[in-house]
């Protein structure tokens, strides 16, 4: 125990404490001041709270320190900062005095831009305040109220864009008495209204910076607010920053000063990001809980307000997709046809329309002719993925759309007047002649085949006047046989093909793991994305138990690896197609005995009637022509071309696993399983060896 019996080492700080000329700048030189304040150095915590020692400290932050030394110049105004954030209660009272809040709020006298090291620096210090001394800090900001004008005239620094941010959710003291700041700036709507001012650029003359920070700042009080009344509900009252930038008189005013004749084009992108914001809902961790009635509420009100006054201005919205930029020159050729930030932002906010629609707005839309408008811009953009995204979620959207329902208007215009099948099928064959030139898709290949399954999922349905190539293109056949023709011949081959790329790594060889690899099975997470992208389309009930291979007494004689009742899958068909007949009412099970190898199972099995799937007879569940086969994914295997007696469907190759225990198909001899037919009870399959 050294210490006990004074052999201790002394600290550096207690040296330089000792001696009677010491400066401050020999402290912050050295390496272990910020330890020696953790630990309470009780000689040097009243040093540096003095007055003078703290205003010059300060002094650091606000003016920084002239030096050709960079290791001083940058060095110092850190080791200050950290010193007025450590939390040491008699520093932190000292710098809450009035003396010394005024002379740390210099730095908003300041010009525009200020120094960004400086300015994260006065940060950290302010928002140490706010935690730790909120009454003398509210207080001091309360009697001074042209520090708020102060702020936002900075707003193009991002340090200051945090500490308002902060102080808008400040709520005074912890005792009461001091007026809740946050609320003193809402009164009369003075800080949203110098906010939405701003954007007058002809009038206030702000900074594209100072635009961009006010529109994320702007996003962040709608946020913030959103998510307090999430995690509050009932019990909260709303965000007075969030009643006021949903209400329908501000938000006109805003799209008055980005939409008018001397509009600048950075300020209408920005608000035009904040109105996309504004519509959509705000988006949830996995591990927060669902939205509530309340919240869909709440969300339904705010969204009524804002289309209130988006509404008389989605014609003005439209004039702005006929508006294209100028060709440009870059390093890799020159763009004939250019997208632009103002129609990317424009399509955002369509996108986000689609999602709340209204019968205003789809007025509007059809009468515009807005989609047509859309695809005839991404038919000249090939490569502009986020114009794509854009253009992919509006078709998603809306084939989902119930045809009777809202939204409704939208669907059918989209499938007739926009001709959405015949334009998708015009930019799939763009794409081809790109890859015969150039040896590439087009950037916009990937978006288009999720076009096309949005529009296979939309027409895979038993109720006819729900499926849109029924409802709306009955009499356009040529269009239909096409569509139907381009399903077959690129929507399954490009989905298999996907398929396959995610099961199987290029070289044909199987996804392994080392030992020492901690990321996991490549082929089991591959497998998984691909199996939550197909249940989004097809909800097949799996059986209870697997016992192939079981030789065990306990297990289920004569399952062949698929046991149990099973479910009717194809959500679109089982609430109106019952299970058939002869799969009984809960579905089917194999009595046979167990097989002694592969061969005798592939002669002895009988797959179930379709109808046990939930598939009616005749009806092909991807919408293909009766004379295609077609895979279906059931327990044990994949089915190809089964079809009912009744149906004259004829089918030249299936496949079939037999074993869902073989991982390769290389343990399997091409002998063990023959090709050929097996019955279905009241039709039939044919199946073909994978080996």
């Amino acid at each position: 125990m050294f210490w006990k019996m004074g052999l201790s080492t002394p600290s550096t700080i207690d040296t330089i404490l000792k001696k009677d000329d010491f400066t401050l700048e020999e402290l912050l030189n050295d390496d272990e001041i910020l330890q020696e304040l953790r630990n309470q150095n009780k000689k040097l915590t009243e040093y540096l709270a003095q007055a003078d020692t703290v205003n010059r400290l300060l002094q650091y932050i606000v003016d920084g320190h002239d030096s050709d030394d960079m290791l001083e110049k940058f060095k110092y105004p850190n080791i200050a900062a950290e010193v007025l954030t450590s939390e040491c209660w008699p520093i932190m009272d000292a710098i809450s005095q009035p003396d010394a809040l005024e002379y740390l709020w210099k730095v908003m006298d300041k010009p525009a831009p200020l120094n960004p090291l400086l300015a994260s620096f006065f940060s950290k210090v302010v928002q140490t305040l706010l935690q730790k001394e909120v009454e003398p800090l509210t207080t001091y900001l309360l009697g001074t109220p042209t520090l708020l004008f102060k702020l936002i005239g900075h707003l193009g620094t991002p340090a200051v864009m945090d500490v308002l941010l902060k102080m808008t959710g400040l709520e005074g003291g912890g005792d009461g008495r001091t007026q809740n700041l946050a609320q003193f700036w809402a009164d009369d709507e003075q800080l949203v209204k110098v906010l939405i001012g701003l954007f007058n650029q002809a009038e206030s003359g702000a900074s594209e910076a100072i635009l961009s920070n006010t529109a994320i700042f702007l996003g962040d009080l709608v946020e913030a607010g959103r998510k307090e009344a999430i995690e509050m509900q009932a019990f909260s009252t709303p965000s007075p920053f969030l009643e006021q930038l949903t209400s329908t008189p501000i938000l006109t005013e805003l799209l008055d000063n980005v939409l008018s004749e001397e509009r600048s084009a950075a300020a209408l992108e920005y608000v035009l990001d904040f109105f996309s914001k504004l519509l959509r809902e705000t988006e949830r961790g996995e591990d927060e809980a669902p939205p509530t009635e309340i919240d869909g509420q709440r969300y339904g009100a705010e969204v009524k307000r804002v289309l209130v006054a988006l509404v008389p201005r989605i014609k003005d919205l439209h004039a702005l997709l006929l508006d294209a930029p100028e060709p440009l020159t870059t390093a890799s050729g020159d763009l004939r046809v250019v997208c632009g930030n103002t129609r990317l932002q424009v399509a955002s906010v369509f996108s986000s329309l689609v999602r709340t629609p209204s019968p205003d707005v789809e007025e509007v839309l059809i009468e515009n002719g807005t989609f047509s408008q859309l695809f005839d811009i991404l038919k000249d953009l090939p490569h502009n993925n986020l114009y794509h995204a854009c253009i992919c979620e509006i078709v998603e959207s809306v084939t989902a759309s119930p045809h009777d329902g809202p939204g409704g208007a939208l669907r059918k215009h989209l499938f007739t007047e926009t001709r959405l099948l015949y334009r998708l099928m015009e930019m799939v064959a763009q794409s081809d002649e790109m890859m015969a030139k150039e040896k590439t898709h087009a950037g916009f290949y990937g978006y288009l085949i999720r076009m096309g399954n949005a529009v296979q999922s939309a027409s895979v349905t038993p109720d006819a006047s729900r499926d849109p190539l029924v409802t709306y293109l009955k009499d356009d056949v040529a269009q239909v046989t096409a569509w139907r023709a381009h399903v077959q011949t690129r929507l399954i081959t490009e989905n298999s093909r996907m398929k396959e790329g995610l099961e199987k790594p290029a070289d044909g060889g199987e996804y392994t793991s080392g030992d020492d690899d901690d990321d996991g099975d490549w082929g089991n997470e591959a497998e998984a994305l691909f199996t939550r992208y197909l249940n989004q389309r097809i909800n097949l009930t799996m059986p209870d138990d697997y016992n192939v291979g079981d030789d065990s007494d306990d297990s289920d004689e004569g399952s062949y690896g698929m046991t149990g009742s099973y479910s009717t899958g194809f959500s679109n068909y089982n609430s109106d197609f019952p299970p058939s007949a002869g799969a009984g009412a809960d579905g089917f099970s194999m009595d046979h005995p167990t097989p002694t190898d592969l061969s005798e199972l592939s002669q002895n099995f009988r797959p179930p009637p379709l109808g046990a799937f939930g598939v009616p007879d005749g009806v092909d569940p991807f919408g293909a022509p009766s004379d295609q086969s077609t895979p279906l994914d059931v327990p044990g295997g994949e089915i190809w071309a089964a079809f009912s007696p009744d149906s004259d469907a004829t089918a030249s190759s299936a496949k079939m696993q037999l074993d869902p225990s073989i991982e390769s198909s290389s343990e399997v001899e091409d002998s063990n399983i023959p090709t050929g037919s097996v019955d279905i009870e009241g039709g039939g399959a044919i199946f073909q060896s994978s080996a």
